[in-house]
């Protein structure tokens, strides 16, 4: 949470309205699916799209009243809204699929744009992360954190 506002604020910083909005929402999407194994799946579902439908509101604020570059706004939403559809998977290796296609590419395309450094060296090492993690399971190999040891 902490890393999540400094980025937040660093987005602001750089008025880059778009990311502190999306991340904004995103800490809160954090601390909500933190607690996905004691709800339902149904609940973890309808969550999902009220994040979706936040994000869609916060990058509609972002453009209208920050003068948000409205193109980069969407790619950030679109990651956000793709990072959701992540959270509310219960398969590893789709969530890191999603993450390394649809969620990093695109934050790493917008924080290129505003040149921060601390967002492109945080993509850098996810993407490194998730291609050690998918080698590491091989692909097929059982993905559940619960199987490390």
């Amino acid at each position: 949470m902490i890393f999540g506002l400094l980025i937040a604020i660093q987005f602001a910083l750089l008025d880059a309205w778009g990311g502190f909005m999306m991340n904004v929402i995103g800490m809160t999407r954090a601390l909500v699916f933190a607690f996905k194994d004691r709800t339902n799946k149904k609940s973890n579902l309808l969550w999902g799209y009220v994040f979706c439908v936040l994000f869609l509101a916060g990058v509609i604020i972002t453009i209208n009243s920050f003068d948000e570059v409205w193109f980069m706004a969407i790619v950030v939403c679109f990651a956000q809204i793709m990072g959701t559809v992540g959270f509310v998977s219960d398969d590893p290796r789709k969530i890191r699929l999603i993450q390394l296609f649809c969620v990093t590419p695109f934050w790493l395309f917008y924080d290129i744009y505003y040149l921060s450094i601390g967002g492109i060296l945080t993509e850098a090492f996810v993407i490194v992360s998730i291609v050690v993690s998918l080698f590491r399971f091989k692909f097929v190999g059982n993905h559940n954190n619960k199987s490390i040891k």
